[in-house]
């Protein structure tokens, strides 16, 4: 989150290292985050850019060569290494339970998940097999799962289809009612005190 994930994800850089080109670039972002994804849309968040250093140039920040030099500067963006879609989520839930864990976490902390590569893989392929097989307006939904195993570990997560479209973790933020999620609960208590599958209660 915040400047310096922004400097490190666009140009693998720290924000004190990045170039006025770039530091313009990012001051589009505010705007619109996800249209001017500069992964998604550099030319758009290109054109915004102009209006930045303008008003840069107003305020006095920057001479109007400044901005110039910076308007053509060419921009490369950092190619990331392929990711697991999934991992973005399983993160993002590990760095907040850390954070409610400790304030100020060490330097040197090395955190263990206990998410299992396996399982995790067999769950998001199954769920994207049974997605590609609904009809494209199913598809304009999303889909969440989380894996416990037997001892309360976290074994696999599925926050949405692919985090690199839309970091919202709907197994762990989305406000959902249980709808029928919670019968297998309740027939399991009836079924322990003695009632039948085919019992009818009023």
């Amino acid at each position: 989150y915040g400047l310096g994930a922004a400097t490190r994800v666009y140009f693998d850089a720290n924000p004190e290292d990045i170039t006025l080109a770039q530091a313009s670039l990012l001051a589009t972002l505010p705007k619109a985050p996800s249209r001017l994804a500069l992964s998604r849309d550099l030319e758009a968040a290109r054109d915004r850019q102009a209006y930045v250093l303008r008003e840069m140039v107003d305020a006095g920040f920057v001479t109007a060569e400044e901005a110039e030099a910076a308007r053509a500067e060419e921009i490369t963006l950092f190619e990331r290494p392929a990711e697991d879609p999934q991992l973005g989520y399983i993160l993002d839930v590990a760095v907040e339970k850390l954070k409610q864990l400790s304030s100020e976490p060490p330097a040197d902390m090395v955190v263990t998940l206990t998410i299992d590569p396996a399982r995790q893989t067999a769950v998001y392929e199954a769920l994207m097999a049974r997605f590609a097989e609904e009809s494209e307006a199913a598809k304009a939904s999303q889909l969440a799962a989380i894996v416990f195993d037997s001892d309360g570990a976290l074994v696999a997560m599925v926050g949405g289809t692919d985090y690199a479209q839309s970091v919202f973790n709907r197994a762990t933020q989305a406000k959902r009612q249980p709808g029928s999620a919670f019968k297998p609960l309740v027939y399991a208590a009836a079924l322990e005190v003695g009632y039948e599958p085919y019992d009818v209660i009023y």
